[in-house]
């Protein structure tokens, strides 16, 4: 209220018209309508308002509005102004009188309330469309590669005459208007359609995707959605980074960075399932052309025919690990889909094969023959995740990884912490698609190989291991690393078991972009990250192969370095004093209190017993259990003759036998703690001593030392409990005095130079063995090239010369040359009978002899064929052209043969300079 007779009017901004297309995100479905819809009254120009004529009232809040309007104020449509509909009511008779009894129209009867669906329901009529469409978009998708493949610089004729590829007799053909987004910019373009045939598939037809399968209105070249792909997949991009980077560098008016985000978004995922199924389909074709025990995801590890062999290459290493940061917000409480992916995600299928209760039901116990790990983790511990249960479905995922970086299988863990059934489903799946030779590297593998032994007793039978990936083993105690360290067991090569943290710092970038997709949005955002990391890694293969040649070479180098300046015998005597010490070792830091236990007891043992539970008897006359056992071991001592009554509480017998059990036990507790002490001072040795230590492994051994505290102090106690039992005052310690090796306590001296050496043996053993393994990596890596190679060249023959799965395969052919070239260092020879189909103008492009020469002879002798079939009138130009072509061949041969001539003197100088590089490894 402002002053006294004037009255000010506030007018609010008008709701506009809910949208009436079933995808939000399109544009307006009456962009192209010429006459105004009767109900809209956004662009009609309103009357002025007369200040006098103007009525100052105020209306309560109806809904959740508060109307402030003029009474003169007519609406276009014709409706009493003394009545007001209101938001919830169907009734055109609504209405709401003022408190002083007149009564206003409301705009909102402009609008009829229609029945609008909700999104979960206009989704998913969403994507049973497209499902419906997904089988014609697959074959349009094919024949977009007939002629070669769209070209970024592509752009879509103004007018399309797409009639003529109608099949029905009827043309009832329209026009629809499309805005185009190109690599190049944007455009608006008018197709001609039959109503015969969905638009998307339509549209498709010109390598365009449509963000809507109903009506759409914009729609994605394919070389622009291949660019995104990329992108996304490279530098984890999101639809939004990209929409605005878009609509800034070409200055588009045509729609907002907010539309374009969701069209794109929608387009994506489409594109995403249309290449996935059309990938499985040539792939299949490949796999057509080789036998079923010969294939394998990763072209180094051991297919199931390489199992068959007996020799350290013949198992395959996978990490397993867990990544709880690739977790999915629920958006509702019905929000419970699984998404399913047979291509990574196949072991989703056998979660339910192993229980929830696996972990706690499959621990080991004291009395199995593996050691029990006394380091505390709680990387299983399912409880700590109960907070989160309810904000999350998803709560993220366990993945399956091989030596060479490959990633082969993965899982979703389902409102849990990383329980033991996903590792199990994972080591389900690899069993059945390869063999039962697998070495299995997990983080808390010390608890995890008892439930593998249990329900895959075949893995044991056969020779598999587990092990602990080498950053997490220094987590774990002395006694744990010596039989679970992958350093310290045989035939495990020098692999780290760390694949999995590879592969989460890569997928970890896409946590924010999945953290609040839809489920099944977020497994193809996984399955397209997961496919181009496979993709890198497998073409850097020969690279890494030939690093780990390198490595092990200088490994086995600094050891006989080590060895050597400790004791240059050890070098020569095949290490059998080395061996022994190592064995010596283990039994140190291993003890086990009970081991010393014989089955035969001796009558000095019974005698013993018998006083222990005297003294417990007369400590506590009055219990009736302890009473039963002292008569029962009368009994048995007086039948064997060896007693012939009970022993007084002041007698010799008593105190003398009981005194030599308390010391007895008093040894084997300072023994325990021996073992506990020394595995702690060499895990300090290797704090101080070993390099290249980052800060999380600083962290992890000082835990580690740490942890050790809670192992020890109770075995202290019981020593210290003895000793006031035996009135040994003097011999009662406190943990920091039995830290410290010099006092004393103890009568020995940890010697921690000689557990270096010990490290080094190890360490110069498994290099040895990974030299080995490399060995037979080699030929099987060059088995794959050309075995691939010459399936694709058989799979490709067998199509007609412009068919879009042609050329497409086509393309994965140069792929398997390119890394037939990294294998074996020269170009793959194809048949004289092939002919190169479509247009190859994406890959045959080419600058010096760096690239494909193999494919460019080829391709210009196709190119000639085909000439001489069309054009056989055109003999000067013709003769000309092949002139041409020959004196680049020449040329070209020249300098690969004044390559080749360097290379081979390089070659002779490596040979002469180390002849055991050559011989070893090829790559």
């Amino acid at each position: 209220m402002g002053k006294q007779g004037h009255t000010i009017v506030r007018r609010r901004k008008q709701p506009e018209r809910p949208p009436s297309s079933i995808e939000s995100n399109q544009l307006s479905e009456h962009e192209d309508s010429e006459q105004p819809d009767q109900h809209d009254t956004r662009n009609l120009k309103r009357p002025r308002l007369d200040r006098n004529t103007i009525e100052e009232s105020t209306i309560g809040n109806i809904g959740q509005n508060r109307n402030i309007i003029s009474d003169t104020y007519q609406s276009p449509n014709a409706i009493p102004h003394n009545r007001i509909v209101a938001p919830n009511d169907s009734s055109e008779d609504a209405e709401v009188v003022r408190p002083h009894g007149s009564v206003i129209p409301d705009i909102r009867v402009q609008h009829p309330q229609q029945n609008s669906k909700s999104y979960a329901e206009r989704s998913k009529e969403t994507e049973k469309k497209w499902n419906e469409l997904l089988e014609d978009l697959q074959k349009q998708f094919k024949n977009c590669y007939n002629d070669g493949g769209p070209k970024c610089t592509d752009l879509v004729e103004p007018v399309t005459a797409a009639l003529k590829f109608c099949e029905c007799r009827e043309k009832e053909a329209y026009k629809r208007d499309i805005i185009c987004f190109f690599y190049m910019g944007v455009k608006k373009i008018s197709f001609t359609c039959c109503k015969c045939e969905e638009i998307p598939v339509t549209l498709l037809r010109h390598s365009l995707i449509t963000s809507s399968p109903f009506e759409p209105k914009i729609a994605f070249h394919l070389p622009l959605i291949e660019w995104y792909s990329l992108l996304r997949a490279e530098g984890q991009l999101s639809c939004q980074a990209f929409s605005f980077a878009f609509t800034t560098l070409h200055k588009s008016k045509i729609i907002k960075s907010d539309t374009l985000r969701k069209a794109l978004g929608n387009v994506f995922f489409v594109y995403e399932k249309i290449v996935e199924t059309v990938d499985q389909q040539l792939l299949q074709y490949e796999l057509n052309e080789i036998p079923q025990e010969e294939r394998s995801a990763c072209p180094a590890c051991p297919t199931k025919r390489d199992a068959a062999e007996e020799n350290k290459g013949s198992y395959m290493s996978v990490a397993i690990d867990g990544n709880q940061q690739l977790r999915r917000l629920k958006r509702n409480e019905q929000d419970k889909e699984k998404a399913s992916c047979s291509l990574y995600f196949k072991a989703d299928e056998y979660q339910n094969a192993f229980g929830e209760n696996v972990m706690e039901t499959q621990m080991p116990s004291n009395n199995d023959d593996d050691i029990v790990c006394t380091s505390n983790f709680d990387v299983a511990n399912k409880s700590l995740q109960a907070i989160n249960k309810p904000r999350f479905h998803e709560t993220g995922v366990v993945g399956c990884i091989c030596k060479h970086d490959i990633a082969l299988e993965f899982t979703t863990m389902y409102q849990s912490g990383e329980g033991f059934k996903y590792p199990l489903a994972l080591v389900k799946v690899m069993t059945e698609k390869y063999s039962n030779k697998i070495h299995v590297y997990y983080d808390i593998a010390c608890r995890f190989k008892h439930a593998l032994s249990v329900y895959f007793p075949e893995l044991k039978r056969s020779g598999s291991k587990t092990a602990i990936g080498v950053f997490h083993s220094i987590g774990h105690s002395m006694s744990c690393q010596v039989y679970n360290n992958p350093r310290f067991i045989e035939y495990m090569g020098l692999v780290d078991g760390e694949q999995c943290e590879r592969v989460w710092s890569y997928l970890g970038k896409f946590v924010s972009i999945t953290r609040q997709m839809s489920a099944e949005r977020r497994m193809l955002t996984l399955s397209h990250a997961i496919t181009h990391y496979n993709k890198k890694h497998l073409f850097n293969i020969p690279n890494t192969i030939w690093r780990r040649w390198l490595k092990a070479k200088k490994m086995i180098e600094d050891a006989n370095k080590m060895i050597g300046a400790y004791d240059p015998s050890l070098l020569t005597d095949n290490s059998k004093k080395l061996k022994e010490k190592w064995e010596e070792f283990v039994k140190e830091v291993t003890f086990d209190p009970g081991s010393n236990t014989n089955t035969a007891i001796s009558e000095e043992a019974r005698k013993i017993q018998y006083a222990n539970e005297l003294h417990n008897f007369y400590k506590n006359q009055t219990s009736q259990q302890k009473t039963n056992i002292v008569e029962s071991l009368e009994r048995a001592l007086k039948a064997d003759g060896i007693i012939e009554m009970r022993w007084g509480d002041g007698s010799e017998n008593y105190k003398n036998y009981y005194r030599m059990g308390q010391e007895r036990l008093l040894e084997k507790e300072k023994a325990h703690l021996k073992a506990v002490i020394v595995g702690r001072t060499l895990l300090q040795d290797q704090l101080y001593h070993t390099t290249k230590l980052g800060h999380k492994a600083s962290k992890k051994l000082k835990s580690s030392i740490t942890n050790v505290r809670t192992t020890a102090m109770p075995i202290l106690k019981r020593y210290n409990d003895i000793c006031k039992k035996l009135e040994r005052y003097e011999d009662v310690r406190s943990y920091k005095d039995i830290c410290n090796l010099k006092s004393d306590f103890w009568d020995f001296e940890v010697d921690t130079v000689t557990f270096r050496v010990l490290r080094e043996h190890m360490n110069k053993k498994r290099a040895q063995e990974e030299i080995d393994i490399i060995k037979i990596e080699e030929v099987r890596v060059k088995r794959y090239a050309m075995r691939q190679c010459q399936a694709l060249e058989t799979a490709v023959k067998k199509f007609h010369r412009q068919e879009g799965t042609k050329v497409l395969l086509y393309y994965r052919l140069l792929d398997a040359e390119d890394f037939y070239l990294r294998v074996y260092g020269y170009h793959y020879n194809r048949g004289e009978s092939f002919v190169i189909p479509g247009e190859t103008h994406l890959y045959e492009a080419f600058d010096g002899v760096d690239d494909n020469l193999e494919g460019v002879n080829n391709y210009n002798e196709g190119t000639e064929d085909e000439d001489n079939i069309n054009n056989e009138d055109s003999g000067a130009d013709e003769t000309e052209s092949q002139d041409d072509v020959q004196v680049d061949r020449v040329a070209v041969d020249r300098l690969y043969e004044e390559i080749e001539n360097e290379e081979e003197k390089d070659d002779e100088e490596e040979n002469e300079e180390n002849v055991d590089v050559n011989t070893d490894i090829c790559f």
